[in-house]
């Protein structure tokens, strides 16, 4: 994805003042990884059959930020509880 086209996306569905997780990877961050020293073509190539393709990350990903969310929610009623507030107010 093309930086420009992630940035119009992000300002046609988010507010400015909106929160998001954004993860990305550029083809030096890749290479770093172990992945083989590539021309910007072979990086092209690589960004479109990933944007193509199912992956384990967006599943696992979500996954992950449910556990976190239920984690903090989780947190934040003991604190509620332990003061003795009425939980959810």
């Amino acid at each position: 994805m093309k930086v420009r086209d992630l940035v119009n996306q992000l300002q046609m569905n988010y507010l400015p003042d909106d929160e998001v997780i954004v993860a990305y990877w550029d083809k030096d961050t890749v290479e770093n990884y172990g992945a083989p020293k590539m021309t910007d073509d072979a990086w092209s190539e690589v960004i479109t059959r990933y944007e193509n393709g199912e992956w384990h990350f967006q599943s696992s990903a979500a996954a992950d930020f449910a556990e976190l969310a239920e984690e903090v929610v989780n947190e934040l009623v003991d604190e509620e509880e332990a003061e003795g507030k009425n939980v959810g107010d």
